[in-house]
């Protein structure tokens, strides 16, 4: 595995940005020897895109960056409850009515746990949950988020 900066001299002579009329911004460096190349235009995307056959010989992979899920924390949930029995409680007291076109599966499928987190041995705890943005907006929105049952006091937006 090759250090970050001979990742970044390596890149640099094969794309070679003032040579080929393409606007880089910058090159960044990240962890386990990966570089960022940010562009200022979408056609400069376009143009590393082209000469992406020299890269992949080169040995590189090419990706474009995603956003992160937003988060959000639910506040008071009982210990003893599973994270899957949590889920399905949000979903059915939530989304199952104003979402028709949803299932509990989908639900599961798009929702992740980042952690939990309180003390360890309460009986409460709290669950940071990484949502889609439509699920998010749809959970923030309503005045109380966990209306038939007791445990969950808040749900906040953390990200």
């Amino acid at each position: 595995m090759k250090s970050n900066e001979e990742t970044k001299v390596l890149l640099q002579n094969i794309i070679r940005p003032d040579q080929q009329n393409k606007h880089v911004r910058g090159l960044r460096k990240t962890r386990n020897g990966g570089v960022i190349i940010g562009t200022y235009a979408k056609e400069d995307i376009e143009k590393l895109k082209q000469s992406a056959k020299k890269l992949k010989i080169s040995g590189f992979a090419i990706g474009e960056l995603h956003k992160c899920k937003p988060r959000l924390m639910v506040i008071g949930a009982p210990s003893s409850m599973q994270e899957t029995e949590v889920f399905n409680i949000i979903f059915h007291q939530n989304l199952a009515d104003e979402n028709p076109g949803m299932t509990v599966d989908t639900f599961l499928i798009s929702i992740a746990l980042s952690h939990k987190s309180g003390k360890k041995d309460a009986e409460t705890c709290n669950y940071v949950i990484k949502v889609p943005a439509q699920i998010r907006k749809a959970l923030i929105t309503k005045d109380v988020p966990c209306k038939r049952l007791h445990f969950c006091k808040q749900m906040t937006s953390i990200r």
